[in-house]
């Protein structure tokens, strides 16, 4: 009985943790939120060099295997992979930015 309680608490106990991992936040505040942007900006470096690796091998199969046949998409979605990595980019550099005017605006104006 005491087994079954425990196996209960665990499923509850790890929903929430799940739960609290996948809730949607704002990325900008908060204490980790530049241990999130590093994780993120490294998350998209795997994924392009993921993609990268898989388009290296499609194209060697290529060349092996006659009955393969190499398409153009996979160049496709790596450009708009890197595309989305320097969005991500100018739009973190353009908060730090406003960040910086918005810290520089409440000085006070010596007379």
């Amino acid at each position: 009985m005491m087994g079954t309680i425990f196996i209960l608490l665990d499923a509850v106990f790890l929903l929430l943790l799940f739960a609290y991992l996948v809730r949607n936040t704002e990325a900008g505040k908060g204490f980790w939120s530049k241990a999130y942007h590093m994780l993120l900006l490294g998350w998209l470096k795997v994924d392009i060099a993921m993609a990268q690796g898989m388009e290296y091998v499609h194209i060697s199969l290529s060349h092996i295997c006659k009955g393969y046949h190499y398409t153009t998409a996979g160049a496709e979605r790596i450009r708009r992979k890197e595309q989305h990595l320097r969005e991500f980019r100018q739009e973190q550099k353009g908060q730090a930015e406003v960040y910086r005017k918005r810290e520089k605006y409440n000085r006070k104006i010596p007379e």
